[in-house]
């Protein structure tokens, strides 16, 4: 039988339109806003109070009327803001027990008061938008200067952002501008209980004023601490980013060196030497092996903070030159999908997915999350090797193991984050599904295609704000538009999978099989049959075919199995895809047993 292909989506359409123009988002987006943050941090209120002058520049096509930002912190103010609903107030299973909120205390538009005309009730019970007509439209071209006096409350930490005992980790806490679109548009969102961040590339300049007991981590060149007032303050400057962020603690260890021309700093809780050496030691292959697949490294400095134990609500977080690593300091090596290497390669990957090429992570979480992953877990296998890049002993895949995420139900991994019904299924989709088929086209395809196609989206799309055609567009050039419209796109924007099972009756003298495909996605794989002497047969399973039927004399079989290769891993069960007539013989069945009780205990 032969499959009937689908017709091609509206967005591979998108994607063939985007290889024959040049859009908005192609023109590098840096060098057009300036921020200078002024804070002083409380450890004690768990407080951060100070100013921000923003110099921006309207970059659109069209006059704007008004200017909106995020002001990220109200997300936690009640029980009643998106956030919270769609959180449950916990993510990542820390619940929250304390509020936070951001006051502003003057926002200055060229030097004229403009806070008694400001509106942040854009959405009922939700603060974290602002909304700020201006006395006149900004043309495009023309710049203005804003300056707010702020107040901000952090939480308890429990969501990227807060504070535990004397740990506190800032981020998300000014009010920053929402990403200006090509027709002069604000892409402004609520701070969504599944989402993250989307804005322009600026300058910025953070200045932290703390008590001289605090070790000050942030992203961005660090300059000289000064001692001028009762606290010392902390500098740093960050070119080209999109985000800015920081953290604090008394009891951080430090250690510093440079690879590939980064200066790499770490800070770590009192005995997480071992944990940060086997961190620096990934960071360096990430800089060369990242770097050569996806385009160098743009900064000057990385940091790598590990958060005390306690902390975990901030661990596992990224921003353009800072990572937020896993929490605590000792962690066996041999475990690395459950501790900071896991961790530190998933979010070193983010230095690139969404840091330097900035998609929207609301819109289009899987050019985040989804992408990010992949590489973090490729990352693991060029370090650990292949079949020991999630356990050591016994060895197991770190993509065998990402298997026991794939969902029940697929939800397609092109839907926005506030469009998934909760984190169970966005991680099916985004950590599991999405990564699975770029590693089961690397696998059928050959890893080389599927890198060159990827390279070329993220070296042509640095600092450009991509989309999901733009990706697709990439693939074409490699793949060609018939294998984008019958497999990738189906694959990983629908979230399609196949399944294959192996039926097997007995009669006297022979067995007589019969392998299936279910599912919609073409993907070619083999029957083998593995004989008593130790001969191999493998026999093809064309994309095309819906069943493969062959017999053979019960006393030649030792095995049958369809994909002998793992190659495809988008298929979630794999109990009843093999035949084993003498099990004494099939120590492969154990190490797939081994596995899967790895995969049931852990995932």
């Amino acid at each position: 039988m032969h499959r009937r292909i689908p017709r091609p989506p509206l967005l591979f359409s998108l994607a063939v339109l985007a290889l024959a123009k040049t859009a908005f988002g192609q023109t590098p987006d840096f060098g057009d806003h300036e921020y200078r943050i002024a804070v002083r941090l409380d450890p004690e209120r768990h407080e951060v109070r100070g100013s921000v002058t923003i110099r921006y520049r309207n970059r659109s096509e069209n006059p704007i009327e008004d200017l909106v930002f995020h002001l990220y912190p109200n997300a936690f103010d009640h029980d009643e803001t998106v956030f919270m609903r769609e959180s449950g107030g916990a993510l990542r299973g820390v619940p929250s027990d304390a509020r936070g909120r951001i006051e502003l205390q003057s926002l200055r538009i060229d030097e004229v008061e403009a806070l008694e005309r400001a509106s942040d009730e854009l959405l009922p019970k939700d603060r974290t938008q602002l909304r700020v007509p201006l006395e006149a439209p900004l043309r495009p071209g023309e710049r203005l200067t804003i300056e707010i006096d702020f107040v901000t409350h952090l939480p308890a930490l429990f969501a990227r952002s807060g504070y535990v005992d004397r740990f506190h980790l800032v981020a998300q806490f000014f009010p920053k501008l929402a990403k200006l679109s090509r027709m002069g548009e604000w892409r402004s969102f609520p701070y969504h209980g599944l989402g993250e961040f989307y804005a322009d590339f600026a300058s910025y300049e953070l200045a932290v004023e703390a008590p001289p007991d605090l070790v000050v981590a942030a992203n961005g060149v660090r300059g000289p601490v000064e001692f001028d007032g009762p606290w010392p303050v902390h500098r740093f400057r960050a070119e080209d980013v999109h985000d800015v962020a920081f953290a604090a603690w008394d009891r951080f260890e430090t250690r510093s060196e440079r690879c590939h021309g980064v200066r790499v700093h770490l800070f770590f809780p009192p005995g997480g030497d071992e944990v940060a050496a086997r961190s620096l030691a990934l960071t360096c292959r990430a800089f060369d092996e990242l770097g050569r697949l996806l385009g160098p490294y743009p900064y000057k400095d990385l940091s790598i903070v590990f958060p005390p134990r306690g902390a975990e609500g901030g661990a596992g977080m990224e921003y353009p030159g800072l990572v937020i690593s896993a929490a605590g300091s000792h962690h066996p090596s041999g475990l690395r999908f459950f501790g900071p290497d896991a961790t530190t390669a998933h979010e070193l990957a983010h230095q690139w997915f969404q840091g330097v090429v900035a998609t929207n992570e609301v819109l289009h979480p899987m050019l985040d999350e989804g992408l990010a992953t992949f590489f973090g877990n490729e990352l693991m296998a060029i370090v650990h090797g292949r079949d020991r890049s999630a356990l050591e002993r016994p060895p197991l895949d770190i993509a065998e193991f990402t298997r026991a995420l794939l969902p029940e139900k697929a939800f397609p991994p092109s839907l926005p984050v506030y469009a998934f019904p909760g984190e169970y299924e966005l991680y099916g989709s985004l950590y599991g599904h999405f990564p699975l088929a770029l590693e089961t086209v690397a696998r059928l395809e050959g890893r080389d295609r599927l890198m060159k196609a990827l390279g070329h989206y993220a070296r042509t799309h640095r600092f450009k704000h991509p989309k999901p055609e733009d990706l697709l567009a990439s693939f074409a050039k490699v793949y060609g538009e018939a294998y984008v419209r019958e497999v990738l796109e189906p694959a990983l924007f629908r979230g399609h999978a196949v399944r294959f099972t192996l039926d097997v009756q007995k009669t006297e003298d022979a067995f007589h099989y019969v392998a299936k495909r279910a599912g919609r996605l073409p993907l070619p794989t083999v029957v083998q049959i593995t004989h008593v002497d130790g001969t191999v047969e493998r026999i093809p399973f064309p994309a095309e075919a819906e069943t493969v039927e062959l017999s053979r004399p019960r006393e030649v079989v030792a095995r049958v199995e369809i994909d002998p290769d793992r190659q495809i891993l988008v298929d979630r069960e794999r109990n009843d895809q093999a035949h084993l007539p003498r099990p004494g013989r099939a120590r492969g069945l154990l190490v797939a047993a081994l596995r899967a009780l790895f995969a049931w205990c852990f995932g």
